[in-house]
């Protein structure tokens, strides 16, 4: 073992502690659902990219996908179940340091102290927020007039209306942080926050969305970017755009959000990194952000930073009165509910 607990291994993974399936997109007639179907699509554009030997002037036709629902429909369903674990004590990639890791992630989930306990609490507040807010429909809750959503587990039901107009999660200002406090999930936060520094406790929950689009609307599954592009038969020329498909019963495939593509706005939670007036962006151990090619968090405040200290102080009571802005509790605590491979010290 290192000497003074330095971190030097180069694996650190641990397993994600909120899951979720395919957000699978249906719409309703008379009272009968039906899944969302994917189409092919062929553009007449202009060229507006430089190649030696074209002409600029011709036309281009761009092949692609696109979804949309019937002329009498006027309203996407987006549903998907999530699960949430215990926060993993035993990590799925890691060297030496498991015996550390165990031990101080048990330390963790057990301890009184109210910062910690604090920062879990807003972290789930923030994750169910963004869960009842539909955010996480993307461009599908752009385009929508009127947006509805539902949450069930256990048995408890929490219908949340008109949440198109709710605003972000919360405001991060001098140092402050307000909650939006426009929706009552206290209740799902408190549940998940248990399901979290449980040891077995798993909680189940499903939601199901409706976004009020119009009749024949295009609809907006995730867009993949395969490493083969799709080929229109018989030819040479590549899709531009190919879109998620997801499988469900009774159906061969309907159009689909990805789990990865819903749990990015569900953990877009981090306001406290110090730049660009505190957008939230969502949870990554370097504050990546593709929306403004950055990261927000190289140094002193990345995750592997504070893995560092973590690993290196015996008293978590000092590991905590560390931290010169306590809101970094919840980003720390944050990480380590995503979850993943999380590099090594190389990656600070």
């Amino acid at each position: 073992m290192a000497k003074n607990n330095e971190v030097k291994g180069d694996v650190f993974g641990i397993r994600k502690a909120v899951d979720l399936s395919d957000g699978i997109m249906k719409y309703m007639v008379d009272g009968k659902e039906y899944g969302v179907e994917i189409y092919e699509s062929g553009n007449r554009a202009v060229q507006s990219f430089d190649k030696k030997g074209r002409d600029h002037s011709a036309s281009n036709i761009v092949y692609g996908e696109k979804a949309r629902i019937p002329e009498v429909a006027d309203k996407l369903i987006i549903e998907f179940t999530g699960k949430v674990s215990p926060i993993a004590e035993i990590p799925d990639a890691i060297d030496q340091f498991h015996s550390i890791y165990v031990e101080k992630i048990k330390e963790l989930k057990k301890t009184d102290n109210v910062d910690i306990k604090d920062a879990f609490m807003k972290l789930t507040k923030m994750m169910a927020f963004n869960i009842a807010a539909g955010k996480w429909g993307w461009r599908n809750f752009d385009v929508a007039k009127e947006i509805s959503v539902e949450i069930e587990y256990e048995g408890n039901e929490f219908s949340f209306e008109n949440v198109k107009t709710v605003g972000m999660v919360g405001k991060y200002e001098d140092g402050e942080l307000v909650l939006n406090d426009t929706l009552d999930i206290d209740d799902f936060a408190e549940r998940i926050y248990q399901s979290l520094i449980s040891e077995d406790d798993v909680l189940i929950f499903n939601v199901r969305a409706v976004f009020n689009v119009g009749n024949g609307s295009r609809v907006y599954p995730s867009q993949l970017f395969p490493g083969v592009k799709k080929k229109i038969p018989g030819t040479t020329t590549e899709f531009s755009c190919e879109l998620y498909r997801a499988t469900t019963f009774g159906e061969d495939e309907v159009a689909g959000l990805s789990p990865e593509k819903i749990w990015n706005k569900i953990r877009t939670v981090d306001m406290f990194h110090g730049k660009k007036g505190n957008t939230p962006i969502p949870l990554e151990p370097n504050g990546a952000t593709l929306q403004f090619q950055d990261f927000f968090r190289k140094d002193e405040n990345s995750f592997y930073a504070y893995k560092a200290k973590w690993f290196k102080t015996n008293d978590l009571e000092k590991f905590v009165e560390a931290f010169e802005n306590k809101n970094d509790l919840i980003f720390f605590l944050g990480i380590l509910t995503r979850g993943g491979v999380l590099g090594s010290e190389k990656s600070k």
